[in-house]
């Protein structure tokens, strides 16, 4: 449930403890990712079991970049332990993009799932990729905007080209703001 992520914005407890904790959370929401997609694999499990865990994923993804976003002011640049928190940091972004380039494959396996749960999968995407997508690293995010673009022009996608048309404007106009806010922030 997304309700679950709620703690994770509790500005009671200290920023460094809840990136700490999400992260760990991730670690094992993956172990649990990678059985269910095992079971699946065994026909063990339903698409819709997968690609809610997989739903769940994504929320908590964006939750990190959230968590991130709100971490990055607070280091010191001065700090010793400043390299090494930047390549942590670096590491979860390559980890999300991982994510979303693995998710990105999933359209194109409709002999495994229903058009339905994969409707459902880009609704997952759509809620979350616009936050997940401008914290990846530049060539990343170049990648899973093509990706995208390309799973628009093909055309044994065309059940599910409402969703991903609106998948993208959603991702465009998400980048378009982080690049006008990166633009005022340097200026």
């Amino acid at each position: 449930s997304a309700e679950n992520l709620d703690l994770y914005q509790n500005e009671q407890s200290p920023i460094e403890v809840r990136v700490h904790e999400a992260i760990l959370l991730m670690q094992s929401s993956n172990q649990i990712l990678v059985l269910y997609a095992t079971a699946f694999a065994d026909q063990k499990v339903a698409d819709s079991e997968l690609i809610e865990m997989i739903g769940s994923t994504l929320r908590l993804s964006a939750t990190i970049v959230q968590l991130i976003n709100e971490f990055l002011p607070t280091l010191d640049k001065n700090d010793p332990t400043y390299p090494t928190r930047m390549e942590s940091l670096d590491n979860v972004r390559k980890n999300l993009a991982t994510v979303v380039i693995a998710n990105l494959k999933v359209p194109t396996e409709s002999h495994l799932y229903r058009t339905s749960e994969l409707k459902r999968l880009l609704g997952h995407m759509q809620n979350t990729y616009p936050v997940i997508l401008p914290a990846l690293p530049v060539a990343s995010r170049a990648e899973a905007l093509q990706r995208l673009r390309t799973l628009i022009e093909d055309p044994e996608m065309q059940p599910l080209q409402p969703e991903l048309k609106s998948l993208l404007k959603a991702v465009e106009k998400s980048s378009k703001q982080t690049e006008t806010e990166s633009a005022r922030t340097t200026n």
